[in-house]
């Protein structure tokens, strides 16, 4: 079924006389995913395989299970969570209030 169109599996279950619930959240229309749905209706336009091209790019995701898991901590200077004692975002801007932003981050400090 996650090959098959929505309308493909409304249409299967209308035929079949199958329950089918469909309701909108009504926080969608505020979604981020709402911007996903639209770049994928028109990069469907352009190529209509272009959702099966991503769920098949999804499909070859290979997660390390050996890796390490990130130790979690709060950021010593706004609080949010980060995996070094000061987040990436105030480090950016700590460079530009002093005027010496820096040029990149490095991920492995």
């Amino acid at each position: 079924m996650k090959y098959a169109y929505e309308k493909e599996i409304v249409l299967y279950a209308y035929h079949k006389k199958l329950d089918y619930f469909s309701t909108e959240c009504i926080y969608s229309p505020f979604a981020y995913r709402g911007h996903v749905r639209e770049l994928i209706k028109q990069m469907e336009r352009t190529r209509p395989q272009s959702i099966i091209d991503v769920i098949y790019s999804a499909e070859c995701i290979k997660i390390n299970e050996k890796k390490k898991p990130i130790n979690k901590q709060k950021c010593e200077k706004c609080g949010f969570m980060t995996s070094n004692k000061v987040c990436k975002a105030c480090i950016l801007l700590e460079g530009l209030n002093k005027m010496k932003p820096k040029n990149q981050i490095n991920f492995t400090e």
